[in-house]
Formats: structure tokens, C-alpha cells, sequence
């Protein structure tokens, strides 16, 4: 049986307490996770407390467990410290059934490194994948890389996880010269082509959304939910119906601290479904229609019920919904069905005021329902993209 691996990153990182989590915290961040249809999960970038594989093997959700061996690499010293580490991991966690993978690094052979960086980079990776497989044969090793130096790392472990961010960060090879999030597919099929061998996990992508920030014209870097709505859209459409890539991790479940961010909250990065705090985006419910079979429905989006647009043309009422059938009530009134196969998009006739819209899902006899009221005005909010670098 194929089984798609419908995965985030997550960090130990949690609103007022920092790094300090206990269980109770720990506890409500994976059943969180496992409502909105997480089925694997990146321990990204360093080992996680015991406890959080516990929460794995309890609620069914694989996980990828990786050392810290991140951005670069050092020498000798480095080599056997990352042996060691991982030595250390495997001992301690091997016995967990819900470890899918052990992860060797990530994002340490760009492709602005030097020879000896380079040969560096090659020889950790050889090393610690050596004594992966000596401790634990059973379980394949992974990376995760973005832009590359050369092919030759690749070979060095089982799975090859790519992180990829087309139509967020742009330049160098990591982008074959695409700057669109519509780069993400025509990249990855010239990927396949050239390396059919490679068993790809799409192990990190996503794009900044403030939570409750919404515009009528997203573009890259405006830091709106809009725009990080249709790029995880592109991602997601194409990984899922792709037979040859596993499955992904996106970046990341929840927005964490970040000293170098410089985004429209400082030190915040947003590329989370959910807010610091814990506060479920749109995209989370996205997901949730995508990766769940418990019959749900939601109207996009509950941050957003004030909105302006030229109100002499219809306006769109978008739903989020894994049922075979929806039905949308404006004002009390049906406004018609549509099935999946149609999508779940409504365009509405509206006037300035408030609205209550009602969703109605059906699903094998189950009807499901959300509400929502929206003000509608006359009017259209100009957006300039933020200038400036992201990291992840």
C-alpha cells in the first residue's frame, strides 16, 4: 500500500516559555498537528526530547530524526563530534516504532563552497551515514539540501530530501532560473530526468503569512496569509498527485523566534500553519481538507470579515472541504452546490454590508456546517512587496 507522507518541521519552540516545553505543551502541539491530518513529522534540526517520539508512536505519526549538522561543516574535530552525535541518537531512540528515517544534515553543500568545504561536507555525511547503518541497518538514512555544489552528496544516503522555496527565495542554482512558485514543478521534473535513481521527500518549503493579513493582489514578500494560500496551493497540488516523490515536510507547523528574520514581525518567522501562539492560520484548514477523511468544511477565512472589492462585479467565497458535496447559503439563501470535481469556489453577488454565509458538507450520510459573517465595502487596497532577504 502507498502511503503518502504528509509531513511539517517543527521546532522545540513555544510562545512565553521559549525552549523550555513541558509534556502538557508538547502534548497540545501533536494533537494539533494530528487534527490537521499530520501523518510524519521532521524533528528539525537537532534531537528532540524522548517524550515527543512517545507522542509519535502513540498517535501514529513517523518521524524523521536528524542531527545538528547544519549550514556548514568544520574538519576533524566537527567530523567525529557529528559521528558521535549521531551514535548517541540512535542508542537512545532506535527502539521507538515510530522512527521512519535519521537524518544526516541539512543544507551544508551549497553551492558556494569551497574544494575543501566541499570535500569536508562529503566526508561527515559518508561518516555519519556509515555509523547510521552500522547501529541501525533496518532504517535508511536522509539529507536535506537546497542548492547544491555537485551531485556527488547525494549519493551519500538512502533519501534524498530537497528543500525547496521557489517563489519565496530567489537566485542562485537552487532556482534554475525560475522566480514563480510555478518554478517548484518544472524544476523538480528536470530534477527527475536527470536523477531518476533519487527517492525523493520535498523536506522543507513554505512562505510567510501574518496572521490575519489578507490582500485583494498577493505578491511575493507582502507577508500576507493571500499569497502563502497559493503558494503551499502549487506545492502541495503538484507533490500529491507526483507518484514518485514520498510525500514532504513542510516549513514549518508553527511560526517560531528567529534572530535573523526582518519580516513584518521581527525576530518571528511566519512561515507557520500556525501562529506563535498557536492560532490556526487559513492554511491550516487547507491542510486539514487535504489531509483528513473525518468530514469537515470551512469558509476562507475566519481572519477575514472585512473586505472591499468592486462590489459590481461577484465576489469570491472560497471553501475549504474534504466532503463530496457543498452547499453555500448567503444571507439564508442557497447560492448552489459544487462537488470537488468542480472545486469549491463560489462567485457572489454582494452589496455593502454585512453577509452570513453558511457551508454545508456532506460526506457518507455525515453534514458538517461553518458560519461566517463578512462586511463587504466598495474599494481595493494597494500592497507593495517588503523589500529585503528571508532565511528560514
Amino acid at each position: 500500500m502507498r502511503v503518502k507522507l504528509k509531513g511539517v518541521n517543527a521546532h522545540q519552540d513555544n510562545y512565553g516559555t521559549g525552549w523550555a516545553m513541558d509534556s502538557a505543551a508538547k502534548r497540545r502541539d501533536y494533537i494539533l498537528m494530528k487534527r490537521m491530518g499530520v501523518n510524519f513529522i521532521r524533528l528539525s534540526h537537532y534531537p528532540h526530547h524522548p517524550y515527543e517520539l512517545f507522542l509519535c508512536d502513540s498517535l501514529g505519526i513517523m518521524a524523521w530524526a536528524e542531527i545538528p549538522v547544519v549550514n556548514s561543516v568544520g574538519k576533524e574535530a566537527f567530523v567525529k563530534n557529528a559521528v558521535k552525535q549521531m551514535e548517541e541518537m540512535i542508542n537512545r531512540d532506535k527502539n521507538h516504532p515510530s522512527i521512519l528515517t535519521w537524518g544526516v544534515g541539512n543544507e551544508y553543500y551549497r553551492d558556494y563552497f569551497t574544494k575543501d568545504e566541499m570535500e569536508w561536507a562529503l566526508r561527515c555525511t559518508e561518516a555519519v551515514a556509515k555509523k547510521a547503518k552500522e547501529l541501525d541497518p533496518t532504517r535508511p538514512t536522509t539529507q536535506a539540501q537546497n542548492d547544491l555544489a555537485d551531485d556527488r552528496i547525494m549519493k551519500l544516503t538512502d533519501l534524498h530530501g530537497r528543500n525547496r522555496y521557489f517563489g519565496w527565495y530567489t537566485g542562485g542554482s537552487a532556482y534554475g532560473g525560475f522566480t514563480g512558485y510555478d518554478g517548484f514543478a518544472k524544476q523538480m521534473e528536470i530534477e527527475r530526468r536527470k536523477y531518476p535513481d533519487w527517492k525523493v521527500i520535498i523536506s522543507e518549503y513554505g512562505a510567510e503569512g501574518k496572521y490575519g493579513y489578507h490582500v485583494p493582489n498577493p505578491v511575493r514578500f507582502d507577508h500576507s496569509e493571500t499569497y502563502m494560500l497559493d503558494f503551499h496551493k502549487a506545492y502541495w497540488e503538484y507533490i500529491a498527485k507526483t507518484d514518485w516523490i514520498a510525500g514532504s515536510t513542510l516549513w514549518t507547523m508553527f511560526d517560531f523566534v528567529s534572530f535573523a528574520k526582518i519580516g513584518n514581525v521581527p525576530h518571528i518567522n511566519q512561515k507557520g500553519m500556525m501562529t506563535y501562539d498557536r492560532k490556526p492560520k487559513s492554511l491550516y484548514y487547507y491542510y486539514q481538507s487535504q489531509w483528513t477523511t473525518e468530514p469537515m468544511v470551512y469558509i476562507n477565512s475566519h481572519t477575514n470579515t472585512h473586505r472591499t472589492g468592486d462590489l459590481s462585479k461577484p465576489q469570491p467565497v472560497e471553501i475549504f472541504s474534504n466532503c463530496a458535496e457543498v452547499e453555500l447559503f448567503v444571507n439564508g439563501q442557497s447560492a448552489g452546490k459544487r462537488t470537488k470535481a468542480n472545486g469549491y469556489v463560489w462567485n457572489v453577488a454582494i452589496t455593502q454590508g454585512f453577509h452570513d454565509f453558511k457551508a454545508v458538507g456532506t460526506q457518507d450520510g455525515e453534514t458538517v456546517r461553518h458560519t461566517l459573517r463578512v462586511h463587504y465595502a466598495p474599494g481595493a487596497a494597494n500592497v507593495a512587496a517588503e523589500k529585503g532577504k528571508d532565511s528560514d
